[in-house]
Formats: C-alpha cells, structure tokens, sequence
C-alpha cells in the first residue's frame, strides 16, 4: 500500500499554488490593462483600446446612474500608469492607492511562487496585506461617502 507523499506537487495547483497563481495572473492583468489601455483626450469618454472607447464598466452606475465607490479606477488607473497623477487623481481620489495595493499583491504572491525558501515570511507579512484590503474598502467607502455629501471635493466620474 502506497503511503501519501508530503512532497508538493509539481503541478500549478500543487502546495495550494493554485491561489497564488490565480492572484498574481489578475493582479498582472489589471496591472497590464492600464498600461495597455490609453487615456482617452476627452474627460467625457473612458480609456481607449484600439482607439475604440471601452464600454461602460460599472454595472451599478448603469442601473442607477449614480458612482459607487470603485466608480473612476480604471480611468485613475491608466492615466497613473501613463504617468498622469493628476489625471488619475480626477478620476478617482483612491485609484493610486488601489494600484499600489495590486502591485503589492502580485509581488507578495510572485515571490511565493518563485521563493519557495520564503513562503513562511510571505505568508506571515502577506496576511498583513490582506487585512489592508478591508482598510482599502473602508476608504474607498468613506471618499465615496464624503463626495455624496460634499465633504470631499467630486470627482469627474461624479454627475
């Protein structure tokens, strides 16, 4: 009778790195997106594709046509990544911070991926990261709060 081998299995999914795999592969692709995507030349229309404008995005602006507090990161995040801080400020007060927080995202699970010697400080530090998520959500409500009441200036993605 066979005994189960402790050894991690060579596969993607093998050592729970499915997960890490799955993070890092997002978090590069919305990281490669803004790179890709260009500012559009007018505040009105989103960042554009193969000079084709993207369509809507936000399910819950379309349907009630009021932001919600994600509304304006993908505008903030290309002209960030274009190096326009203050384009990505317009469009959303947060969105540097968003971008920061994937960028940390995929360096935390690319170097557990390639640093197996590290996994333990990865994991440890990288719980840290996961709790600044909910921190992240928090402010992402109270700037989208502060703008519905007016305490905080509006952004463009505000009617």
């Amino acid at each position: 009778m066979m005994q189960p081998s402790n050894k991690p299995s060579p596969e993607i999914g093998g050592n729970g790195a499915g997960v890490h795999w799955l993070v890092l592969l997002l978090m590069l692709a919305f990281l490669g997106a803004a790179f890709v995507l260009r500012p559009s030349s007018r505040p009105d229309l989103p960042p554009m594709v193969a000079g084709m404008p993207l369509p809507p995005l936000c399910g819950f602006k379309l349907s009630t046509g009021f932001p919600c507090p994600g509304c304006g990161l993908t505008r903030s995040w290309v002209h960030a990544a274009h190096g326009d801080f203050q384009g990505s400020m317009a469009y959303h007060h947060l969105g540097w911070l968003a971008m920061l927080y994937a960028a940390l995202q995929a360096l935390r699970h690319g170097l557990w991926l390639a640093r197996p010697d590290l996994r333990a400080n990865v994991d440890k530090y990288g719980r840290y990261l996961d709790l600044a998520l909910i921190g992240l959500a928090v402010l992402l409500a109270l700037d989208w709060a502060g703008m519905a009441v007016g305490i905080i200036p509006k952004t463009l993605t505000w009617p």
